[in-house]
This record gives structure tokens, sequence and C-alpha cells, in this order.
């Protein structure tokens, strides 16, 4: 038998809770990127070296799964080698989107603002379709390039 986690947890006993929480977690993810890469960009701007400021945010607040993984071993590196496209990531956030409780709500602007950074980075063709050449629409827009 194989397994996608060592940590089972019940969603819920309605059928398609555990998609919800697939799509919320995504959501968080793919948020908590964008926030990063423009901060990231904002910082180096104003001539912070990028590893710099991961090590001061990765031990504060700011932390998330972007600043621990992302950003040092598949941006910073210039490999973009996370390893899912533009379009997977694109669909889990229109998914998100869509849900019932997304659509009763209003809650979902900063989720929408995510999804037009990734539509971004599809629509101006970057080099490599990978979730993490999110940033490079940014960077270009402020004419850097995080790196080591």
């Amino acid at each position: 038998m194989s397994r996608y986690s060592s940590k089972i947890v019940v969603a819920g006993d309605k059928p398609g809770r555990a998609q919800t929480l697939k799509l919320v977690n995504n959501a968080i993810a793919l948020t908590n990127l964008v926030a990063a890469c423009e901060a990231m960009v904002i910082g180096a701007k104003a001539g912070i070296p990028a590893d710099t400021m991961l090590d001061v945010i990765n031990s504060g607040s700011g932390q998330n799964s972007a600043t621990l993984g992302k950003l040092p071993h598949h941006i910073l590196p210039r490999s973009f080698d996370f390893g899912a496209t533009l379009a997977v990531v694109i669909k889990d956030l229109e998914l998100f989107l869509a849900e019932p409780a997304a659509c009763a709500a209003t809650l979902t602007d900063t989720c929408r603002s995510a999804l037009q950074a990734f539509r971004r980075a599809k629509d101006e063709g970057v080099e490599i379709d990978d979730l993490t050449a999110v940033v490079r629409p940014m960077e270009r827009r402020a004419g850097i390039e995080l790196g080591r």
C-alpha cells in the first residue's frame, strides 16, 4: 500500500471535503509564494541580498514554505524546477475560487491576486514552465533578478 502522507486526517463526513482541503492548502502555499516573491523583489531592488533577507525572514514570523524551500532551492539558484507547471497551479487556484464556500464569501481577493500573478507568468511566456517562475515577470518589471 502506498500513501501520500504518513499522517491520515478525516476531513469531514461528506464527499469532497478532502478535495476542498487540498485546494485550501494549495491556495495558501501559492499565495505565500507570490507574496514572498514580491517582497523579496522589492527588498532586492532596495539593495538587500536575497540570502540576507531569507536568513532574517526564516528566523522570524515571515517564514513559510516559499521562504524555507521554493526561494532558496528553486528560485535563487535560478533552476525553477520545483515540479508543478503554471497550468496546474492556475487550475488549482481557479478550482479553489470556484468552491461554493469561496463564491458565497467575498474573502478571495488575495487568492485572486495570486492567480493573476501566475496567469501573468504564463501569458508572458516565462522561459521555464514551473510555478517558481512566477517571480520572473516581477523581476522584469523591477529591473532586477533574485539570485546568489
